[in-house]
């Protein structure tokens, strides 16, 4: 079986969270906004962390840690490299941390997409309840796979 993803979520008091996402190969994916001029969150152009250490540096260790098997790596890569050529403005209600690692969830399995229909999950809190969902989903068909293979079996 391939490495997982990961899904760093930060609860925090106070404010919405953060999430992000580490790849297999360490790209990760986090978008944070860059205040302009009073620090205003509501007028920021995005930034990226490259790297998990780096922003645990900035933010402490996230609150929980999903692992997530079973997603096309190689789509979500191609879907990032896209995203990150962009000037992404980062936006609270519109374009956020959440939304960015819910799209390249989409862009690594469909079933994100197909759950979720035109509701855009777009808090950390939402995002990590998909990925409990489907870790739960891909859970329950992986035992039902060995069950079903076992019932296969016959003792002669």
């Amino acid at each position: 079986m391939d490495a997982p993803c990961k899904v760093y979520v930060w609860n925090r008091l106070f404010s919405p969270g953060h999430i992000a996402l580490e790849l297999p190969n360490k790209i990760y994916i986090s978008f944070w906004p860059r205040p302009k001029g009073k620090k205003s969150v509501f007028n920021a152009s995005g930034t990226l962390y490259e790297k998990f250490s780096e922003e645990t540096k900035v933010n402490g260790r996230p609150s929980r840690t999903l692992l997530v098997q079973d997603l096309n790596v190689q789509e979500i890569i191609l879907w990032w490299a896209e995203f990150c050529c962009d000037e992404n403005k980062w936006d609270l209600t519109a374009l956020n941390c959440s939304d960015v690692v819910f799209h390249a969830l989409c862009a690594g399995s469909h079933w994100f997409k197909d759950k979720t229909g035109t509701f855009l999950p777009n808090t950390p809190a939402k995002v990590a309840g998909l990925v409990d969902k489907y870790i739960k989903e891909q859970q329950q068909h992986q035992k039902d796979r060995k069950n079903s293979s076992e019932s296969n079996c016959t003792i002669q």
